[in-house]
């Protein structure tokens, strides 16, 4: 071997071993020592390197989401821009052979922004949304194995408004049911005249969970 082939091969050895780990973990960067790398994470960085299926496909897992989500954050586009708004719901999920729909039953005033955009959009705005509970932080015995727990349903769909009054009373009654276990609400048709019920209906979701490590629990 030629003498500049030796002082290249002795310069790489004294590089720093840059891996796909350190590249995204400070904590990992470690130098070559005796032609090994002295890497202290190398059982973690396994561990983050496969790739995890973190997909719910169980229908009743879905539902159980569901209704520990307090909230939908619903994403869209009019006139002024991109906004985001939280609100309420209720649900209804459907997973038989025909068909895979969610349905998201939200109130509002019958005025605003979002009224403004379903209006303009001909009753038919397409919409994403996301949806997330059990969210909690943890560590590790590295600050690189700090993650967190959660439990999400990301999706899109076309959010339109209801103008029939008694589904709007029904929408109003499951959303009354489903998140104050109110049942057998009675609405007057005064009383619904004066919101805005609306829909987003939804063939293309995810849900996903992170549950914490058994340890933890």
């Amino acid at each position: 071997m030629s003498h500049d082939c030796r002082r290249v091969i002795d310069s790489y050895d004294r590089l720093p071993a840059i891996t796909h780990a350190s590249v995204h973990c400070p904590h990992r960067l470690k130098y070559k020592e005796k032609g090994r790398c002295t890497h202290l994470h190398r059982r973690n960085h396994r561990q983050h390197a496969q790739c995890v299926d973190r997909e719910v496909r169980s229908f009743e897992e879905i539902i159980d989401i569901l209704r520990n989500c307090t909230e939908v954050r619903v994403a869209y586009q009019d006139a002024q821009g991109l906004t985001i708004v939280p609100v309420n719901f209720a649900f209804v999920y459907n997973n038989d052979d025909s068909s895979h729909n969610l349905r998201l039953l939200m109130h509002s005033a019958t005025q605003g922004r979002k009224i403004e955009a379903i209006h303009a959009s001909g009753n038919a705005l397409p919409v994403a949304f996301e949806m997330d509970c059990d969210s909690l932080i943890y560590t590790g015995r590295t600050p690189c194995a700090t993650s967190t727990a959660y439990r999400s349903i990301i999706g899109t769909g076309v959010a339109s408004l209801l103008n029939d009054e008694h589904e709007k009373i029904d929408a109003l009654k499951l959303l009354m049911k489903q998140r104050t276990d109110m049942h057998n609400v009675e609405l007057l048709p005064r009383q619904v005249s004066k919101v805005a019920v609306w829909q987003i209906i939804s063939t293309e979701f995810t849900a996903k969970a992170h549950p914490l490590p058994s340890d933890m629990r």
